[in-house]
């Protein structure tokens, strides 16, 4: 119970900062000796993170329902954004499929989840001391970039809100605007992840159904700490400084995983 609870929090609060929550379970489930439960208990942390989104981002999940087939002022910019979301959905989803058994391989590996955080705190300071664009439209181009970026994230140790952020920076979106579209596209790649891995929760040999249950709660409030720090953070401009820890914390990993062989 323990366990679970403290990686539901290391879960909930690394979803939105780019450090990768994926290689943080990985590395701290290693060392936990939970690493075994693999995508199962991931998924369940996951579905709380997906809560806290599907709260925060209610007005913009509620015009891209209302709005599409509607003659409104802001139709057009709805469509826009529905069409940008559904074609990186689409990109991670095919890749996503045809990956599966590879992807559950890769979150068996602590060494792969060391490597990747230190390649995601390079991508991080990548834009260290850059000026922010200010691009507010999101066109199907952009999309199907950020969509790659998201699809390179499936490895554990790679951040997904790192890399699409940090993308949609690098092609010129305004911070904020960058951030919205990154979480906006995370909402269906975690539901996608979680209606995947729903079916299995009582077939495999994890944690019991009520210990779940209490670390989806706990996830969900860690989670909505850490969606307000990254967003804090965006629009402050330091987003890229957490390139460091991730260099610093993939580094010991791997030292600490090479010294354990």
């Amino acid at each position: 119970m323990p366990a679970v609870v403290l990686l539901a929090v290391i879960q909930g609060i690394t979803e939105f900062l780019p450090v990768s929550s994926s290689g943080h379970l990985v590395l701290f489930g290693h060392l936990l000796g939970v690493s075994e439960q693999g995508l199962t208990l991931d998924v369940v942390l996951h579905a709380g993170t997906l809560v806290v989104l599907l709260v925060h981002y209610r007005r913009e999940l509620f015009g891209l329902v209302t709005r599409l087939g509607r003659a409104h002022p802001d139709s057009s910019e709805y469509r826009d954004l529905f069409g940008s979301l559904l074609v990186a959905t689409l990109l991670t989803g095919v890749v996503g499929i045809l990956l599966k058994d590879r992807i559950e391989e890769w979150f068996s590996r602590s060494e792969i989840a060391a490597v990747c955080l230190m390649v995601t705190g390079f991508v991080l300071l990548s834009r260290l001391g850059r000026d922010s664009g200010k691009k507010r439209s999101i066109g199907l181009k952009l999309a199907l970039l950020v969509g790659l970026a998201q699809t390179v994230a499936m490895m554990p140790g790679i951040s997904r809100s790192g890399s699409t952020i940090v993308a949609g920076l690098w092609l010129g979106l305004e911070p904020i605007v960058a951030a919205r579209f990154s979480f906006l596209l995370a909402i269906p790649a975690i539901g996608g992840a979680v209606l995947l891995e729903l079916g299995k929760l009582t077939l495999q040999g994890g944690p019991a159904l009520d210990v779940l249950a209490i670390g989806f709660g706990v996830s969900v409030l860690a989670s909505w700490v850490g969606l307000k720090l990254v967003l804090r953070f965006v629009e402050r401009g330091r987003f890229s400084l957490f390139g460091f820890y991730c260099l610093a914390l993939g580094g010991l990993a791997l030292l600490f995983l090479r010294m354990g062989t």
